[in-house]
């Protein structure tokens, strides 16, 4: 979030603020008796004021997630999580860098302090599709794949465009046998995205469960194809 930029007003000189605090007390001020046991009400306690938390802009974000990324493709997951954990420590409440750091965690096997990330952005956004994909992520991750069905599902109807979440809703399907499902939501993740060649593999592998054998290996042929370009 962009901070506020301070108004003209705060910029102006104090003297007149001054003169107006210093009139009142130049006139005559009548004195008003008090009067013991007065019944009147306690006024409220203060609220205490709202912690503080550091955000990070959209873009200067962006830029660090890319960065991130780019340095876990290239095989430093451990330097890409501490650069994570210092950010997450300044934004604890920003629930895309916990998602960052979940999936993260998750591609590192670490599922225990990823889960910890998920329930966490969760509780901070539960209809966020973020938090969603990175629950159905980790169940996929760890072989829980009836788990990963309901996070996937909400994905898909918050975010209906997002090839991965249909991709891997299609995997979580397939190894649970509901075939119609698994190969509508492989289907969806190629038209999505026509250089998915592992949702076009899963395409041949459910045509081929399904019977389709002259389907099934034209799917595998194409993604053979799309892997070597």
């Amino acid at each position: 979030m962009h901070r506020d930029e301070p108004s003209l007003q705060s910029e102006l000189p104090l003297v007149s603020e001054r003169a107006a605090i210093r009139a009142p007390l130049e006139r005559e001020v009548p004195v008003v008796p008090v009067i013991p046991n007065a019944d009147l009400p306690a006024p409220p306690p203060e609220s205490p004021a709202p912690a503080q938390t550091a955000r990070i802009d959209a873009p200067a974000r962006q830029q660090q997630v890319a960065e991130l990324r780019l340095r876990a493709d290239r095989g430093d997951t451990t330097g890409a999580l501490a650069q994570l954990d210092k950010l997450v420590s300044e934004s604890p409440d920003d629930v895309e860098l916990l998602c960052e750091r979940a999936t993260l965690l998750t591609a590192m096997s670490r599922f225990d302090r990823a889960d910890a990330d998920v329930r966490r952005a969760l509780r901070l956004d539960e209809r966020h599709p973020g938090p969603l994909l990175a629950a159905g992520l980790l169940a996929c991750k760890r072989a829980r794949w009836r788990d990963a069905i309901e996070p996937l599902r909400a994905v898909v109807a918050l975010t209906p465009d997002d090839a991965s979440a249909h991709y891997y809703l299609g995997e979580a399907y397939n190894h649970i046998d509901e075939l119609p499902p698994a190969l509508a939501a492989f289907e969806r993740a190629t038209a999505l995205d026509p250089r998915n060649w592992r949702a076009l593999k899963g395409v041949g592998m459910v045509l081929d469960r399904l019977g389709r054998r002259e389907e099934a290996t034209e799917a595998h042929r194409r993604a053979r194809e799309i892997r070597a370009s």
